[in-house]
């Protein structure tokens, strides 16, 4: 996954990322792999500090494998994000996924995540965590 080289508009769009008031929503790609996570990671930075985003819901819906090192990424991107005062929330694990981030001892207790899009959405409204 490469970037173009012009505006952040561009960069989000190249990503699918669509930017609804002060919230992003991230559709991870199927093959998310550590180099396209981090720039990923990076885009989602920038849009937090040139426009104050404080909501992110990032999709993982369509990915059936990751790996450690991939999920450590999308994991300090939201670490990040939150100490810049943006709050994430990720959509739809996948069962294998799921498992397989537990059985491997990722840390899992820090993330916020909804079944779908408007249990997101709602989380984010309502302001409140994994209920």
């Amino acid at each position: 996954m490469r970037l173009p080289e012009s505006n952040n508009q561009e960069n989000l769009n190249a990503l699918g990322i669509y930017e609804m008031g002060n919230c992003l929503i991230i559709p991870a790609p199927q093959d998310i792999n550590p180099n396209s996570a981090l720039i990923i990671q990076q885009t989602i930075l920038s849009e937090v500090e040139r426009k104050s985003i404080k909501k992110i819901l990032y999709d993982v819906s369509v990915i059936s494998v990751l790996d450690s090192k991939t999920y450590g990424i999308l994991w300090g991107t939201a670490q990040m994000a939150a100490m810049m005062g943006a709050r994430t929330v990720f959509i739809s694990f996948q069962p294998g996924v799921a498992s397989a981030l537990v059985d491997l001892d990722s840390d899992i207790d820090s993330i916020q995540t909804a079944s779908t899009l408007e249990e997101g959405l709602e989380i984010i409204k309502m302001g409140s965590v994994n209920e």
